[in-house]
């Protein structure tokens, strides 16, 4: 079986995501393969921190740009998962389900 590589977002892609313009927005969001792990991608533009529970396991999401939060979930499938976010001091769950495309 090959590794798959998730390529980064570029800036624009990025832009046209915050800016509600993007032709394949879940090309970039939710969960992609990557290899032997996950990479989770979420869009969350007024966000503190976004972090994804997923199996019982919290996988904290770094923001790259734009709104734009992402991690690497090691060999985590993308599974139902919890989306924890927390902005302007309040926290919120949403259950999200994750997908490969």
């Amino acid at each position: 079986m090959s590794k798959v590589k998730v390529a980064a977002p570029s800036k624009k892609d990025l832009r046209q995501l915050a800016d509600g313009v993007h032709r394949n927005p879940h090309s970039i969001l939710g969960a992609h393969p990557d290899g032997k792990g996950t990479i989770i991608r979420a869009l969350r533009p007024y966000a503190e921190s976004v972090a994804a529970r997923i199996g019982g396991v919290d996988y904290p999401l770094h923001h790259v740009d734009a709104g734009v939060f992402s991690a690497k979930a090691g060999g985590a499938k993308p599974l139902p998962a919890v989306v924890r976010v927390v902005g302007g001091g309040v926290l919120a769950m949403v259950l999200r389900a994750l997908w490969y495309p």
